[in-house]
């Protein structure tokens, strides 16, 4: 099966490959421009081009690879922030002395004694629910 490696504008399709039967990994490689040869710095061998940018291409697909689960991670915890925030919101607002929260959408005062949070419903559902409410008050007003 065949890798793609997009590069920028360049995109690369590689199919699978033998390993090198050296122990050399070759990860520090000095260019010649003049020459057009590449050399290993740490085995001191002479490397194909053609060997050198599948090397190259592996280390680009796993840091690319390793790039994208920090990137997931990162908006996960950002989403569980999110919860976070607003529970703090909501206990700030309760620390207050002279001011109380209110339901945005019945617009009556929460207190803390009124059991925020012991009554649960799905989040499918209640989804379901919402976008209903909304298309029934668009039709209301005649949107559409």
């Amino acid at each position: 099966m065949a890798e793609v490696i997009d590069l920028g504008e360049y995109r690369v399709e590689r199919k699978p490959h033998r390993p090198f039967d050296g122990t050399c990994q070759h990860k520090h490689l000095t260019v010649d421009q003049n020459g057009g040869i590449i050399t290993c710095d740490d085995c001191g061998k002479q490397i194909d081009a053609f060997i050198a940018l599948n090397l190259m291409l592996d280390s680009y697909s796993k840091y690319w690879a390793k790039l994208n689960s920090k990137d997931k991670s990162l908006q996960e915890q950002a989403h569980r922030q999110l919860h976070l925030k607003a529970a703090q919101r909501v206990e700030d607002a309760w620390r207050g002395r002279k001011m109380i929260p209110v339901c945005p959408h019945c617009s009556e005062a929460i207190f803390p004694d009124d059991g925020f949070g012991s009554t649960l419903v799905n989040r499918e559902i209640a989804v379901r629910r919402r976008q209903a409410k909304i298309e029934a008050q668009k039709r209301e007003r005649g949107e559409q």
